[in-house]
């Protein structure tokens, strides 16, 4: 009953603030709700929602060397669920799957963050070989988020979910370091 009510909630908001734009930074204290996808799609979708990350490169000098920053984020406003959508328990390992759209847009954040640092680290000062890097690094991230989709045939397949949960929440870890949104 909580959680239909929740949910209830949640729809109410999304009506209430269509149009409103929210970017939310990962963290690993936060998990998305169906309350931060603003847009309520009313179009028959052949997909229950859609969950918009972007890499936000920025760059400054610092004693004459390029310096990256390099965070993900959820767009909110670019981002929608289903007005057709599933059940509550549906809904759930729905949101499950989306997050970890989010957590894939932030581990290949965290991937470029370490290639900028290397290349910092090497006194490298050309903009060029930064910027073919931060390609490549946007190359595999849109084939990660791809495979994912295709593997987990958008998040209906249990046991690969959980294979690519673990995984990515292990490479987390792995690159906890290069986190610049913790």
């Amino acid at each position: 009953m909580r959680k239909k009510i929740y949910l209830l909630y949640c729809f109410f908001l999304l009506i209430l603030f269509q149009g409103v734009s929210q970017n939310i930074y990962w963290n690993s204290g936060y998990r998305l709700k169906w309350c931060d996808y603003i847009k309520l799609e009313k179009h028959n979708s052949e997909f229950a929602a859609l969950t918009y990350t972007q890499i936000e490169v920025k760059s400054e000098s610092i004693d004459g060397l390029p310096n990256y920053l390099i965070r993900s984020k959820f767009v909110s406003d670019s981002s929608w669920i289903s007005a057709y959508s599933l059940s509550a328990d549906s809904l759930s390992s729905l949101l499950i799957h989306e997050q970890l759209h989010f957590d894939i847009s932030e581990l290949f954040a965290r991937k470029m963050q370490k290639s900028m640092d290397s290349l910092r680290s090497l006194k490298v000062n050309d903009d060029d070989i930064y910027q073919k890097v931060i390609n490549r690094w946007f190359y595999e991230a849109m084939l990660a988020q791809s495979n994912y989709d295709r593997q987990t045939f958008h998040g209906v397949m249990d046991t690969k979910q959980k294979e690519w949960n673990e995984d990515i929440n292990k490479k987390l870890k792995l690159f906890k370091s290069y986190s610049r949104c913790e």
